[in-house]
């Protein structure tokens, strides 16, 4: 009885290495295909983050150009506008002195 018995238990544990060894490399073949879609993954979301880093700086530069641009504008458009109220202020200032002497020479004349 104990060479039949010892006989089974080395068959049983024959099978049951058999089992472990393709439970492992049926789990060790299945992580690796995940491991591999996961790296594949990330890489693609690491591009992902690339491409919207560069269109992120691609826009502010373009934005940054158009505001320079409206900035440009807006003050030549200012500047030609206080020129264009300083003149007029010249010419008011003028007419006041021109009213004002006219104001003290007839006071003059009528002392």
């Amino acid at each position: 009885g104990l060479g039949l018995s010892r006989l089974g238990s080395e068959s049983m544990y024959a099978d049951y290495r058999r089992c472990m060894e393709a439970l492992e490399r049926t789990i060790s073949g299945e992580l690796t295909a995940k491991r591999s879609a996961l790296a594949e993954a990330a890489r693609r979301v690491e591009h992902n983050m690339e491409e919207v880093n560069r269109a992120a700086a691609l826009i502010r530069d373009e934005t940054e150009s158009e505001h320079a641009g409206v900035r440009e504008r807006l003050e030549g458009a200012a500047r030609v506008k206080l020129a264009v109220l300083g003149q007029q202020l010249s010419a008011l200032a003028l007419d006041l002195e021109a009213i004002d002497a006219f104001i003290s020479d007839v006071a003059a004349t009528a002392a």
